[in-house]
């Protein structure tokens, strides 16, 4: 007999369970099952056990589940009832109800009945979008059951002697059901995908927390929060995750990190605004005066990179899907897919960033402060052979065709460079080079890699800053990952062509 609680448990026992037969604790069976299986009338008690412990075959063939396995602990019934987070708490009970009604069908020939009792339960198990959302195995036999209770007069004695006897009214039932699930196939609920998006970020965010990691926590928290958006399912869920997040950079901010603390006001009102018409209202200390703005510079890059961030959104989906495309772009190897994740790095990087179309022209530009980066991409050539001639002279063109066809003025500064999985250097091409450049793909891949770490560190403190803020934050992400243009043109820039 399985229960969510050891006061329903109580109940159970009581209204059900026949004097005389032996009542087994699930502590009692745990390292030694005997005390169940070795009794003739014996009943295994288990609160809120629905997975864990095995009864094949012989050992068990009756089941009874009381109520809606949900709840069953403080956090699920603050979910419940105050959040009312009712599609987080589906695919929880939908877990619990196939392990429960498993726990004595673990291999194909085992079979056992299983009573569902208490109008909760039967109430879940009755709604069509839970049901879809099972196996069909499960649909049918659910299905089946629902039938058979809504008879005039069913005699359910009758049917479980019939189940247990295994007799040719139930080998024609069994094949009905067989015929059943075939039929029917699942179909997950709204929200579904979006919990399943968020769950490796909630355990990464718990485990930054332990840790000792708040800000990492708060940035993570955040990524939930992006992972639940969209439909209206999700609102109380994504609703939590804003106040912890909130939570967690206010605590940051009281000890004395300014940026923290215009975070958690920012997060604070999203809380707020996702909990509207919930139970729930979630609750802050009093908001400290606003804090004066300090002053920044105007450096072009850090001004496009904070310009592009809000095109792709201080919340939501697009962020990451952008980030994604741009990241497997530049993983492969065919040329347009490439070429685009080119010009979407120098973007992200704050470069005024080009692919150039027509005869002669560079596979992507960038520039920024009197500085071009021009970009000749070879990203399908094969790694084991040197890089030739032609290759070189392909590039050396590049910075006059962007001189005469663009609108772009000519710079104090060009750099050609060349981007190849080629590490040799045929000896013709180091002959005929000029000032050209290689630059391994593997860079380039890298380079995207703390690129994405950097705009994922200033998004997560973004709702809290103005513009200026914003511009400081990158300048900041950048300098600790070696992104300045200074730092930047030094890395691609290592490995003259002429070098050989």
């Amino acid at each position: 007999m399985l229960a969510q609680s050891n006061t329903e448990l109580d109940e159970l026992v009581e209204a059900t369970v026949p004097d005389e037969a032996t009542q087994v604790s699930a502590e009692e069976i745990e390292h030694d099952p005997s005390a169940f299986t070795d009794s003739e009338h014996a009943v295994l008690l288990l609160a809120n056990r629905y997975d864990g412990i095995d009864l094949p075959d012989q050992a068990c063939r009756l089941i009874v589940m009381s109520g809606l396995p949900r709840g069953t602990h403080l956090q699920e019934r603050f979910l419940a009832a105050q959040l009312g987070a009712g599609r987080v708490l589906a695919e929880r009970v939908r877990t619990r109800l196939t392990q429960g009604a498993g726990r004595c069908t673990r291999n194909p020939q085992d079979f056992a009945a299983v009573i569902l009792r208490g109008p909760d339960l039967l109430d879940f198990v009755a709604r069509d979008e839970e049901i879809m959302a099972l196996r069909p195995e499960l649909q049918a036999e659910i299905e089946f059951g629902l039938d058979n209770s809504e008879e005039a007069d069913p005699d359910f004695l009758g049917l479980l002697e019939s189940l247990l006897d295994r007799d040719k009214e139930w080998i024609a039932a069994d094949d009905y059901l067989r015929r059943k699930t075939g039929e029917h196939e699942r179909q997950l609920p709204p929200g579904t995908d979006a919990l399943l998006k968020s769950a490796m970020l909630e355990v990464q965010c718990w485990q930054a927390l332990w840790r000792g990691d708040e800000a990492k926590a708060v940035a993570l928290a955040q990524q939930v929060v992006d992972a639940l958006s969209g439909g209206e399912e999700m609102r109380p869920y994504r609703a939590l995750w804003l106040y912890l997040a909130a939570s967690w950079a206010r605590a940051l901010g009281e000890a004395g990190d300014q940026t923290q603390l215009e975070l958690a006001e920012c997060l604070q009102h999203e809380a707020e605004n996702a909990a509207a018409r919930l139970p729930w209202m979630p609750r802050h200390p009093r908001r400290p005066p606003p804090i004066a703005d300090a002053e920044g510079d105007s450096d072009e890059r850090r001004t496009r990179a904070t310009e592009r961030l809000v095109k792709l959104g201080v919340r939501g989906v697009r962020f990451e899907r952008w980030l994604a495309a741009m990241r497997q772009k530049v993983a492969g190897t065919d040329a347009a897919d490439f070429e685009k994740g080119l010009r979407m790095l120098g973007q992200l990087l704050g470069f005024d960033a080009l692919q150039p179309s027509g005869e002669a022209a560079p596979d992507g530009a960038w520039r920024t402060d009197g500085l071009w980066l021009v970009w000749e991409a070879k990203t399908a050539e094969k790694p084991n052979s040197p890089l030739s001639a032609s290759a070189v002279r392909q590039a050396e063109t590049h910075a006059r065709w962007l001189e005469r066809e663009s609108d772009w003025t000519k710079p104090k500064r060009t750099l050609t460079l060349i981007i190849s999985p080629r590490t040799k250097i045929d000896p013709a091409a180091a002959s005929v080079a000029g000032e050209q450049r290689l630059v391994s793909s593997r860079l380039i891949r890298e380079l995207a890699n703390e690129t994405i770490d950097a705009y994922r560190e200033v998004r997560a403190l973004a709702g809290g800053l103005d513009d200026l803020g914003r511009e400081r934050a990158f300048a900041d992400a950048f300098g600790k990952r070696r992104l300045t243009t200074n730092e930047l043109v030094a890395r691609v820039g290592q490995r003259r062509v002429a070098d050989g």
